[in-house]
């Protein structure tokens, strides 16, 4: 499925009559109007692979935005391709479209209550069994003034769903009668089956209308391995010190801690993240190698006590709060000597 995946992370050559692609086929722009801005994955998806979507550019004066969903036509064999998803699309059949609005999102079934959300730090997003890692379909700010207030609503789940830098994706989860639901998935939080009865026995590809306000948007590839270490320690750093002033709460020098307030938004994040890092196999009896480019763990052993020593390293690797807090004070001595 990886390689799948990889493949269908990029729009198909054939869209709208405004819109253009970059080189890679990633970033897909509506280059005038408000319409002809339909496009589609590059290959159809795999059963609970999600196509996510960033937006990148906004256009004021629209109104309406971005629409998503799937279809069973193959975009190659359109003759042409229309000028709406909504209802010129939708009416040639087999296809399901959805769009996203400002604040309504969520799905709900007759009688069906709304399910409580899980909690932001959780490294998985669930749908029914669908595991996708949380930390990719929730955009991040970039560094600026407010970047930190964005950075709390990315975690709440309370940034507009339309706003940049919000992400948005669209799978389908395959059904015991052998049909499928579609699931519309908005930073971070899946707004329940947006379409039920989906064939699976056809080919499903994915469908972006760049419409209105949504001026342009880039694909997000998904990782679908486990997570890693650097993941797994972001998300425990995102999970206690979710401001800058809960790192009054940490036991750190006054000189460390007074420069880790001044950092802007989720420049903070990276630097806690690094200090930890570097004190992370410290008290360890073995020896493990650190992978930057992924961040994970390894080691080699060559005898049982050998075994059993570095499953206590990596027992000792495992973070709680506490654990945070203390390999936090320990890096802070090396970091400031």
């Amino acid at each position: 499925m990886a390689a799948r995946c990889r493949l269908a992370a990029r729009f198909h050559r054939v869209h709208g009559t405004n819109v253009r692609l970059d080189a890679s086929r990633t970033l897909a722009t509506r280059v005038e109007s408000f319409a002809n801005g339909l496009c589609f994955s590059q290959e159809p998806l795999a059963p609970g692979q999600i196509f996510l979507v960033e937006i990148e550019e906004k256009e004021l004066g629209w109104c309406g935005h971005l629409r998503v969903g799937l279809t069973a036509l193959d975009p190659q064999s359109l003759e042409v391709v229309p000028e709406y998803s909504l209802p010129d699309l939708v009416n040639m059949g087999d296809t399901w479209v959805f769009a996203i609005t400002r604040s309504h999102n969520r799905v709900l079934v007759d009688g069906e209550e709304v399910r409580a959300r899980s909690p932001p730090w959780e490294p998985f997003l669930l749908i029914e069994r669908v595991r996708i890692p949380r930390d990719t379909l929730v955009g991040r700010s970039r560094p600026g003034r407010y970047s930190h207030i964005l950075d709390d609503l990315y975690r709440t789940n309370v940034l507009p769903a339309t706003a940049r830098r919000s992400r948005i994706g669209v799978l389908y989860a395959p059904q015991p009668d052998g049909t499928a639901d579609m699931h519309i998935v908005i930073n971070g939080e899946d707004m329940g089956p947006s379409a039920r009865g989906l064939p699976t026995a056809r080919p499903l590809y994915a469908v972006v209308d760049v419409f209105a306000s949504t001026k342009s948007v880039r694909v997000i590839p998904v990782d679908y391995g486990f997570p890693s270490l650097q993941t797994l320690c972001r998300v425990v750093i995102q999970k206690h010190i979710v401001h800058r002033l809960a790192i009054e709460g940490l036991d750190l020098p006054p000189l460390l801690k007074n420069f880790c307030q001044l950092l802007q938004g989720s420049i903070l994040g990276p630097v806690l993240f690094n200090i930890f890092i570097n004190a992370l196999d410290m008290g360890l009896e073995g020896i493990l190698s650190k992978f930057a480019n992924d961040t994970k763990l390894g080691g080699a052993v060559y005898s049982f006590q050998g075994r059993e020593a570095l499953q206590r390293d990596l027992n000792k690797s495992e973070i709680g709060n506490h654990q945070l807090n203390e390999v936090l004070t320990r890096a802070s001595a090396r970091f400031c000597t």
